[in-house]
C-alpha cells in the first residue's frame, strides 16, 4: 500500500488540514474586527479634497494596499497618504525593521518581506495616538548593520515613542534628522485627527519591556525566569514579572479614572504593585477593618506613561 494512503498519514494530513482551517477562520475573524473599527471615510476639509481625489494619492494608496499580504482595506474616501519609511521598532522579542506608512487619520505598519512586500498588516488610528520625543524607559538596544546582523550601538536619541490605545512602543529612526520629521508629521495629523482634545488625556497602553533584556522578576526580585517559569508582562506598567507576581486582573480603563461600559469589560493582566494602586481599592488592612470589600472613589490617577519610570537594574 503506498505511503501516502496510510492510515497514520491520512489522520496526519486531516489533522493539519483541520489546524490550517481554524488558523486562517481565526484570521478572518480577527481582520474582520479591525475593519470595524477603522473609518469607511475620513473627514477632510475642502482644501484638501483635490489633494485626496488626485490621481497620485489614489494610485499611491492602491499600491501600498496591494504590498500587503492580506490587510484591511486602505483605500477610503478622504485619505490622503503623507509618507513612508523603515524604522528600527522594539518588539518583545527585540528590535526589528519594520515598514511604516503615514496617512491623514492613521498609521500603518508590518513586516518586511522582501522590497517593497510586507505582511503582518497593523494599522493604528491617529485619533487615540499620541507621541513623544523622549521614551518612557530605555534599555540598552540593538541596530542593524550593513550586512543585516544586530549590533549593539544604535543611539538613543534617534528614539522616540508612539502611545496607541490598542498598543505602545518605542521606535528608531535612522538619524536625528529622520526622527525630527517622523515627530512633526505625527503631531500635526494627530491635532487635526483630534480636535479640540489638546488636554484631554488619552487611554493609552503601557510600552512593553524586552524579554530579552531581564532574567528575573522585575517586581520580587527573587524569581529567576528559566523555560518553566515563564515571563509575563504587566499590562499597566509594562514590567517583566512571574506568574506569582502578577496574577491580579483588571480592567484598564481603571487606571485612567475611567469605568468600562456594562458587558465591555476586560480585565487584564496587571503586576501586584500596580493593583496595589488600583483606584478604589481598599487595602487589604483597612478592608478587614471595615469589613467592606470596595470603596468607588471618582478621583482618576495618573497614566501608566506618566508613571515613574522602570528600572532595568
Amino acid at each position: 500500500e503506498p505511503l501516502f494512503r496510510s492510515r497514520g498519514v491520512c489522520t496526519l494530513h486531516r489533522t493539519l488540514v483541520e489546524n490550517s482551517r481554524k488558523r486562517m477562520s481565526m484570521f478572518k475573524r480577527k481582520l474582520t474586527k479591525k475593519q470595524e473599527k477603522l473609518p469607511t471615510e475620513v473627514r477632510i476639509s475642502k482644501e484638501e479634497i483635490p489633494l485626496a481625489q488626485s490621481d497620485f494619492n489614489l494610485s499611491k494608496v492602491t499600491e501600498i494596499q496591494g504590498r500587503f499580504q492580506g490587510g484591511c482595506t486602505l483605500l477610503v474616501p478622504g485619505r490622503i497618504f503623507i509618507r513612508e519609511g523603515t524604522l528600527l521598532k522594539v518588539c518583545r522579542r527585540g528590535p526589528k525593521p519594520r515598514h511604516f506608512f503615514l496617512f491623514n487619520d492613521v498609521l500603518v505598519y508590518g513586516t518586511i518581506l522582501s522590497k517593497g512586500h510586507y505582511a503582518q498588516q497593523h494599522v493604528l488610528t491617529l485619533d487615540q495616538m499620541s507621541v513623544s520625543a523622549e521614551c518612557h524607559f530605555m534599555p540598552q538596544v540593538y541596530s542593524v548593520d550593513d550586512d543585516g546582523q544586530i549590533d549593539e550601538h544604535l543611539d538613543v536619541d534617534n528614539a522616540f515613542q508612539i502611545n496607541h490605545f490598542d498598543k505602545s512602543f518605542h521606535v528608531f529612526a535612522p538619524n536625528l534628522s529622520d526622527k525630527s520629521n517622523w515627530l512633526a508629521n505625527l503631531k500635526k495629523f494627530i491635532a487635526k485627527a483630534q480636535p479640540g482634545q489638546e488636554n484631554t488625556q488619552l487611554v493609552t497602553r503601557a510600552v512593553w519591556v524586552p524579554d530579552g533584556k531581564v532574567t528575573e522578576c522585575m517586581v520580587c526580585r527573587k524569581s529567576k525566569f528559566s523555560t518553566f517559569n515563564r515571563k509575563h508582562h504587566c499590562r499597566n506598567c509594562g514590567k517583566v514579572v512571574c506568574a506569582a507576581c502578577s496574577s491580579h486582573r483588571v480592567d484598564l480603563l481603571v487606571f485612567q479614572g475611567k469605568s468600562p461600559k456594562a458587558g465591555e469589560e476586560k480585565p487584564e493582566r496587571v503586576c501586584n504593585e500596580c493593583f496595589a494602586t488600583t483606584p478604589g481599592r481598599v487595602p487589604r488592612e483597612a478592608a478587614s477593618a471595615t469589613k467592606s470589600i470596595t470603596v468607588l472613589d471618582s478621583k482618576p490617577t495618573a497614566s501608566p506613561s506618566s508613571s515613574s519610570k522602570v528600572s532595568w537594574a
